[in-house]
């Protein structure tokens, strides 16, 4: 099993925006998490588009 870099890059956004919600206080940490998601698939789908058109 190989685990890439964008994964390690998506699980360390996640852990890191809950582990700041729940020092801030928030209500809902989960919708720090799913904004961290949001934030990543933008980045990854650049990545993806780049990567076909490098082959």
């Amino acid at each position: 099993m190989n685990i890439g870099l964008r994964n390690l890059k998506t699980a360390l956004s996640v852990f890191l925006s809950i582990i700041i919600s729940n020092l801030l206080k928030l209500d809902y940490p989960f919708y720090a998490a799913i904004a961290a998601l949001v934030c990543m698939q933008s980045t990854l789908e650049k990545l993806i588009q780049q990567e076909k058109t490098d082959f």
